[in-house]
């Protein structure tokens, strides 16, 4: 948690990288541990967007509230809002996949993060929305709605 971050570095930052809630959901019950459980998912999503809310209020100097969707539609603008917030230079190659593919060499090997080694694209956006199915989108909507509408993404609708 933030606090506890805080605590052992006065001085940190942080950088929020939030993503429609239906679209996380779905992505997790991909995963092993939320494969049979979509509303665990959904409310791990509402719990972690809803921390980064509540540290913002607190400290709203801290925190960069970041879109995926912005990250992967205009990323070079999107890094550039992310450098300026951490007082880093931004260099166009920070995007390169070419230039960073050494050090990427863990996340080569686990298959939930092959994308992080290819060019940033946007098909990822709204494909929980997609491929989610109507019984599913109605479990999760009680639990996403509020922060969804809170963070401008359209509800959950089968």
């Amino acid at each position: 948690n933030m606090e506890s971050v805080t605590d052992v570095f006065p001085g940190a930052t942080f950088i929020h990288l939030v993503r429609d809630g239906v679209d996380v959901t779905h992505s997790w019950t991909e995963q092993s541990k939320y494969q049979n459980d979509i509303e665990g998912a959904a409310r791990r999503w509402r719990s972690a967007v809803t921390s980064a809310q509540e540290f913002s209020e607190e400290q709203p100097d801290r925190l960069l509230e970041v879109r995926y969707e912005s990250l992967c539609q205009s990323p070079r603008d999107t890094l550039r809002t992310v450098c300026e917030f951490s007082d880093l230079p931004f260099e166009s190659d920070m995007i390169s996949k070419t230039k960073h593919y050494a050090e990427m060499e863990t996340a080569q090997s686990i298959s939930h993060y092959q994308k992080a080694v290819e060019e940033i694209e946007t098909d990822s956006i709204g494909r929980g929305r997609r491929e989610m199915s109507k019984a599913d989108k109605r479990k999760v909507k009680p639990i996403l709605a509020d922060q969804l509408d809170r963070l401008g993404y359209d509800p959950v609708s089968p």
